[in-house]
């Protein structure tokens, strides 16, 4: 499995939701101007045809759970199978997992949620509406109390406590692949999914911000994990260019269907999307070096690194720059110019958020994850538990390379 083509796709998954994003704020939108051209210059008309693809690049928060559900799972199937199949031995340490998956989401996270209230005070939208909201996100209560009850200046807050509850879920599904093994922990699960969705699809709307929707899309990338490590995943050839092809235009094309079940179709079609992707990044005939070596792909990757704190945001720079862009103008901006500039500032000021406050939380996860760990589970030579902090230190040192995400 190449990590860079990991990241890649970690890139290419947050920059298409933030160009789905900056619709909303810095730009009027490909069907103002396609109603009404003559209010708009050529160059707005010519740009917005540049514009077409965005309403489709939501689903990228789609691609993000697979991609969770991979990398969650990934270092655990290759603990398993380096072990020959010993199970029990491979076992995770929940305690310091559930330690390492907290300080790297909630700390970001619950700075995010400053921003988003700071930037509520800045342009005066601050109400009782907005507190009670900004209350129930702190909680990552969001999705249930007051039902949709998204912070205005970050709506994107939404998927973080689906992503928490299916760290949540992890260990029924870790015990359900190593028990059942893989496909049949997806057909359970996936059935799960079928069920919530047609309960949710009835009228019961709390099911929609529940975990149970996405599950059967995380866990389509914890078994591209296990299928990779038992080097069980098929090589990337043509026909299955093709079939990505197919799978990515009927993606595209379930985004503009207005049926019920559409948004539950278009979940499943771009959880395939993200299970694509991942095989041709975990195939060795995926690519020749100039594909991993071009600037593209590499720009990609750099993003990928902080794409979470790019997610995170993103929407309250949007919501500031659109706010004072229709005070200075008095309405939204008409050059798509105008938003691509504005996603150029998200960018940068999402990497400055990535050395400030991800990096740091990172770093702290992985040693206080690890020394917990060591604690519970190094031994001595003479097959004793170390309990010496400086020896324990000295083993999580030795074994941070080692633990993966």
């Amino acid at each position: 499995m190449s990590e860079f083509r990991v990241d890649v796709l970690r890139g290419l998954a947050a920059l298409g939701v933030v160009f789905y994003h900056v619709r909303s704020e810095l730009w009027v939108g490909w069907n103002a101007i396609r109603i009404h051209p003559e209010n708009f210059t050529v160059l707005e008309r010519l740009l917005a045809y540049l514009g077409l693809p965005m309403r489709f690049m939501g689903a990228g928060v789609v691609i993000f759970f697979v991609l969770s559900g991979f990398c969650i799972h990934k270092p655990q199937a290759e603990r398993i199978h380096k072990l020959g199949g010993g199970k029990e031995s491979a076992c995770p340490t929940w305690s310091s997992f559930y330690l390492r998956r907290f300080l790297r989401i909630f700390p970001p996270y619950l700075a995010a949620l400053v921003l988003s209230g700071v930037v509520l005070v800045v342009v005066g939208a601050l109400n009782h509406q907005s507190i009670v909201r900004w209350l129930a996100s702190v909680f990552m209560m969001q999705n249930y109390v007051p039902p949709g009850g998204q912070v205005a200046s970050n709506p994107s807050l939404w998927s973080l406590p689906v992503e928490m509850e299916l760290y949540v879920a992890y260990p029924a599904v870790w015990w359900m692949i190593n028990r059942l093994g893989c496909s049949r922990m997806l057909v359970f699960v996936g059935s799960v999914s079928a069920v919530s969705i047609v309960v949710s699809l009835s009228g019961v709307r709390w099911l929609g911000g529940n975990f149970l929707n996405f599950w059967v899309v995380w866990c389509a990338g914890a078994w591209v994990a296990e299928r990779s490590a038992m080097k069980r995943l098929p090589g990337w050839t043509l026909q299955w260019g093709l079939i990505f092809a197919g799978t990515l235009t009927a993606a595209c094309a379930s985004e503009m269907m207005s049926f019920p079940a559409a948004k539950s179709v278009s979940l499943l079609l771009w959880g395939a999307v993200g299970v694509l992707a991942l095989i041709w990044a975990s195939s060795d005939k995926s690519g020749e070096g100039w594909l991993d070596a071009a600037w593209p792909a590499r720009a990609l990757a750099k993003v990928g690194v902080f794409s979470y704190s790019l997610y995170l945001v993103h929407y309250p720079l949007f919501f500031a720059m659109g706010h004072w862009w229709k005070i200075w103008t008095g309405d939204k901006p008409s050059n798509l110019l105008v938003a691509m500039a504005g996603i150029l500032i998200s960018v940068g000021a999402a990497w400055i958020f990535y050395i400030l406050i991800e990096r740091p939380s990172h770093v702290l996860a992985r040693r206080l994850g690890q020394e917990r760990k060591a604690r519970s589970t190094t031994l001595g030579p003479d097959g004793t538990l170390i309990t010496d902090p400086n020896l324990v230190r000295t083993a999580v040192h030795r074994d941070l390379s080692a633990e993966g995400n």
